[in-house]
């Protein structure tokens, strides 16, 4: 009986706004691919033989890489709301799709890597594990570290996740951490992606980094004042 009293006093959570979600998403992949063939040009050249060796997996690892970009900051936006957070927007994301949309944001991450080492393991005529190394040696190679430190700081934050949820409080601090990949992967997509540094992805790039920014700051905050983080 008890537990029936406290079931009806509960708040229901509000409707789940799936086609504002919907809408979000398609928003970015538009962008992303306009940004893209804006860089990019004609597609169909690269189904010819007239382009370098592994051209074709090299722009679409670029692809994917703006792609991948984009979940990572909607996995971070929405770690960094919460539940509460969330809510006053209207949308109501359980815990189960925040893995999973995790589980896909790493899955693109790593694909990202995997078609940028097929293809220059194409034009080099060997496989590139050199690549997959931390090497801050010349500009480029040091820049394709930076990201691979990013990539690195997602797998220790899901690892984490998945592994390390008997200590809630220690778990969740440390799970957070995740944050910072955005650093790493906002240097590394600056630096040296031909797509995100000019145009409408240069700007749009930087506000997703102070929109990250911010809501760090927010959290910290709460958790200085006992909200909770």
């Amino acid at each position: 009986m008890g537990m029936e009293i406290r079931r009806t006093g509960l708040t229901p959570h509000p409707k789940v706004l799936t086609p504002f979600l919907g809408l979000i998403y398609l928003c970015l992949i538009f962008i992303v691919t306009a940004a893209y063939f804006l860089s990019v040009g004609e597609w169909s050249y690269y189904f010819t033989t007239d382009n370098l060796p592994g051209q074709f997996f090299y722009i679409l690892s670029k692809y994917i890489g703006l792609v991948a970009i984009f979940f990572v900051w909607i996995q971070l936006v929405t770690g960094l709301l919460g539940d509460v957070g969330l809510r006053k927007f209207g949308i109501n994301v359980s815990p189960l799709f925040h893995r999973k949309h995790g589980i896909l944001t790493l899955s693109l991450v790593l694909l990202h890597i995997a078609l940028f080492i097929t293809a220059t393991s194409i034009r080099a005529g060997h496989v590139t594990w050199h690549f997959l190394w931390f090497d801050f040696d010349g500009y480029y190679v040091s820049k394709i570290s930076i990201g691979l430190i990013g990539c690195m700081v997602i797998m220790i934050g899901i690892s984490v996740a998945i592994v390390g949820r008997i200590k809630q409080k220690q778990w969740r601090l440390a799970h957070n951490t995740i944050t910072f990949s955005f650093v790493f992967i906002f240097w590394h997509a600056l630096a040296i992606g031909s797509e995100t540094r000019g145009g409408i992805m240069f700007y749009l790039i930087y506000a997703m980094a102070g929109v990250i920014l911010f809501l760090t700051i927010w959290r910290l905050v709460g958790y200085k004042k006992g909200v909770g983080i």
